[in-house]
């Protein structure tokens, strides 16, 4: 279940680069296209609020509404094409319908793309803005935006509309049809007559990134999402999950929903990993916060040592020098002081925490001498001998000295010289 009534949850992999959104209203958004399932006659955007972690944690997402004697239920994740995180994701959708009834009954179901609806889509995903000048293709199964894959249609679809009710042959231009960024295009209708007991599957692949079809390699990257089977590649999302956990503690209790959120924390934290020239960065999420704060990741990385996850600690710590000035100070933006003692808290309590002599030797100590020697200049400049004032204005909105920046800086340095000796 969800809190909030506008929920969303995010379908990454761990050190990819994209994401998709699986919005409150049960559409899959990916910043150049959105997915929606429609439902009924005449069909409607299907409304689902309550989504289900596959086993409470791992992102492999199902909803479902039920029409009529018609019980529909969509699974989706998301997955890189290959082993490389860095090669381009695909988000797959699965659709179930099936008739719990004793007759013979008909589903009423398809699906089709838009720009974005209207309520809740993060723009941080957005790469580029609508154009009513783009021109649609329905051909081999695929529906091309602007010479761009957008979507891969489930094989049994035959019967398409280039928008709701009216059918096209060929090309056809969005400013003709008055498309606009919430109007439903290339409407594939996937229903039909369904025995007693019946079930009928459709899978859908919607690259995250729109696939240009005249790119160096874009017939290779085409025939690979063509090819990629659901079950398979469910099989190993599912094992990329469960193998990262794996070597991590492991909570005992009664309260399966204390579990669940537990594990579900880890997996979003996970997600928000990106990289950047080789190197991972533990961002907040790859919607609207896809950055770097020393503050954010030692909050996190401390999280991933409590529970037992220390490489993947490590691989986010080697991206911590390049945050820290000739001068000493480690800040991830201008006047963000707090980021100083968190640097060295997280460097510190990382070498503590795993008792590695030769990683702290290595990667650590070197960082703390420049540190220590800028706090003990900014102290002098100081009139307080406090940290430096700042203007950050960020929640807080003082201008002048903060308290917690004081604070963390001298757990940091605490932290920092336990390491030491």
């Amino acid at each position: 279940f969800g809190y909030l009534a506008k929920s969303s949850i995010s379908l990454a992999g761990i050190a990819s680069n994209q994401a998709a959104q699986l919005t409150f209203d049960g559409a899959i958004y990916t910043g150049g296209a959105e997915l929606v399932f429609l439902t009924g006659d005449p069909p409607r955007p299907a409304f689902a609020r309550a989504r289900h972690l596959l086993d409470g944690w791992i992102p492999i997402v199902s909803f479902h509404w039920r029409e009529g004697e018609v019980f529909c239920e969509i699974e989706t994740f998301a997955l890189p094409l290959t082993e490389d995180p860095l090669s381009p994701t695909v988000v797959f959708a699965q659709a179930r319908l099936t008739n719990t009834g004793a007759r013979q009954t008909t589903a009423h179901f398809a699906a089709a793309t838009r720009f974005r609806g209207e309520d809740h889509r993060f723009g941080g995903l957005r790469p580029f803005p609508f154009s009513p000048d783009w021109t649609y293709e329905i051909r081999d199964g695929a529906l091309i935006r602007d010479g761009k894959l957008i979507l891969l249609y489930p094989r049994e679809a035959t019967a398409f509309e280039a928008v709701p009710g009216e059918s096209r042959k060929g090309a056809f231009a969005g400013r003709e049809l008055s498309i606009t960024e919430r109007a439903e295009v290339g409407v594939a209708r996937l229903g039909g007559r369904l025995g007693p007991r019946e079930s009928r599957s459709f899978v859908f692949r919607i690259p995250v990134a729109p696939l240009d079809l005249s790119a160096p390699g874009a017939g290779e990257t085409l025939r690979a999402i063509r090819a990629a089977d659901y079950g398979q590649f469910r099989a190993r999302a599912e094992e990329l999950w469960r193998a990262r956990m794996r070597p991590g503690a492991t909570l005992l209790m009664p309260e399966r929903k204390v579990l669940d959120t537990h594990r579900a924390s880890l997996m979003f934290t996970w997600q928000a990993i990106w990289q950047r020239d080789g190197q991972w960065i533990q961002g907040v999420n790859k919607f609207q916060y896809r950055g770097f704060w020393l503050r954010d990741g030692a909050y996190i990385l401390a999280a991933y040592d409590s529970w037992g996850h220390h490489d993947v600690t490590r691989r986010l710590l080697e991206v911590y020098p390049r945050y820290q000035t000739a001068g000493g100070l480690f800040s991830s933006y201008p006047g963000q002081f707090d980021g100083f003692g968190q640097a060295l808290y997280i460097l510190g309590r990382h070498a503590l925490f795993t008792g590695d002599t030769e990683w702290a030797r290595q990667a650590a100590l070197p960082l703390f001498p420049p540190a220590f020697d800028w706090l003990r200049r900014a102290r002098a400049g100081d009139p307080f001998v406090l940290m430096p004032a700042t203007d950050v204005q960020d929640n807080e909105f003082i201008r002048g000295h903060y308290t917690g920046h004081n604070l963390w800086a001298l757990l940091g340095m605490r932290t920092a010289i336990r390491a030491a000796t």
